[in-house]
C-alpha cells in the first residue's frame, strides 16, 4: 500500500443511529482525524485527513515507534484528555494552527485514540471486513496511556445516552462487514451528533453593505483562536450595540481571521464579549458548523 496518497475513510452524517446485530458503535472522539504510520525505530508518521502531513505537531506520538514491534498503519483520532478523561478539543486546535514545532507544549497530554487498522507488517487490510481488522488491531495494542484503544459497543441506544450524560461529541455506527474504503464517505460507516454548546468570544462585527450581518469569533479558553462566525439567531439589536462599540483603531489585536469576502468588512470590539453558541460539531479546519446564537453572557 502507498501511505502517500492514503486518506482516511470519511461518515456520512445521520440524525439516527442504525440498529441491529450488524453494527458496532463506538464514541465519536473529539479530536484531529489522522493516519498514523509507525516502522518500529522510526519516525512516525502522521496524515490528517486532507493528506497533510502534520507529525511535526506532535511529538509525543512518537513514542508509539517503541510501543508496537511490527510497522502497521493505524487509523485514528489525536485528542488532548483532560483529567477527568474528557477530550478538550482547544488544546488539539492550538497544535493544528500552531506555526512553531511542539516541543515543550507536553502540557496539553496528547493522546491517539486508536479505532482501525490499514496495514499491518507490509500486508494491506482494507479489503477485510472492520471486525476481522479490529480484532488484529486489538492484539497488536499494548498498554499505554499513549496510545489508547477506542471501544466498541454493541448497544447503539445505550452508548447514546452515556456519551450525552457525559458532553461527548456523539456516537459512531460501522457496519461490521465494511471494508475500508480511503477518502470516501460511506454510508457502511455512519455518525450522529449530539448537539453542542459552547462560550465564545465576540471580536468583531461582520458589516456587509454598511449593515452589521454577524460575528467573529474565537475560542474563548484561548482568545487568539478563530473559530467562525455567527449570524443565525443574533438580534438585530444586539448587532446594533455592538457595532457601536467597535473602534477603527482596534486592529484584530491578536486574532488571526480570514480576510472578509467581497462587499464585506470587519469592525473590531475594544473589548470582547461572551456569547453562547449551539453547533453541529467541529469542522477538519476547527470552525464551528452551524453555529447558532443562544444568549449574551453577562456574568
Amino acid at each position: 500500500m502507498s501511505t502517500s496518497t492514503l486518506l482516511p475513510m470519511l461518515l456520512t452524517s445521520t440524525p439516527q443511529l442504525p440498529c441491529g446485530e450488524q453494527w458496532a458503535y463506538e464514541v465519536k472522539w473529539d479530536g484531529v482525524r489522522s493516519l498514523c504510520v509507525v516502522v518500529p525505530g522510526e519516525k512516525v508518521r502522521l496524515i490528517s485527513r486532507r493528506g497533510l502531513n502534520h507529525t511535526e505537531r506532535y511529538h509525543e506520538l512518537q513514542g508509539m515507534r517503541d510501543l508496537l514491534e511490527t510497522p502497521c498503519v493505524l487509523d485514528g483520532e489525536i485528542v488532548a484528555l483532560t483529567p477527568s478523561g474528557k477530550p478538550d478539543f482547544a488544546r488539539v486546535l492550538r497544535r493544528e494552527r500552531s506555526t512553531i514545532t511542539t516541543e515543550g507544549t507536553g502540557g496539553d497530554a496528547i493522546h491517539y485514540m486508536v479505532f482501525d487498522l490499514l496495514e499491518h507488517d507490509g500486508i494491506s487490510l482494507l479489503d477485510w471486513p472492520w471486525s476481522k481488522r479490529r480484532a488484529r488491531l486489538q492484539t497488536l495494542l499494548p498498554q499505554s496511556g499513549l496510545l489508547q484503544w477506542s471501544a466498541d459497543h454493541t448497544d447503539g441506544d445505550v452508548l447514546w445516552k452515556a456519551t450525552k450524560d457525559l458532553g461527548l461529541e456523539g456516537v459512531v455506527a460501522k457496519l461490521r462487514t465494511s471494508t475500508y474504503l480511503p477518502g470516501q464517505r460511506s454510508h457502511e460507516w455512519r455518525k450522529a451528533r449530539h448537539l453542542q454548546v459552547t462560550q465564545a468570544l465576540v471580536w468583531g462585527v461582520v458589516v456587509f453593505e454598511g449593515r452589521p450581518r454577524s460575528l467573529l469569533l474565537a475560542m474563548r479558553q484561548d482568545p487568539a483562536l478563530y473559530i467562525g462566525r455567527v449570524g443565525s439567531g443574533v438580534p438585530q439589536h444586539l448587532l446594533a450595540a455592538l457595532q457601536a462599540m467597535t473602534d477603527t483603531l482596534v486592529d484584530r489585536v491578536a486574532f488571526s481571521v480570514p480576510a472578509p469576502a467581497r462587499g464585506e468588512r470587519y469592525a473590531f470590539l475594544v473589548d470582547p464579549v461572551v456569547i453562547e453558541v449551539r453547533f453541529a460539531e467541529w469542522t477538519a479546519t476547527g470552525t464551528l458548523r452551524q453555529p447558532v446564537f443562544l444568549r449574551l453572557i453577562t456574568e
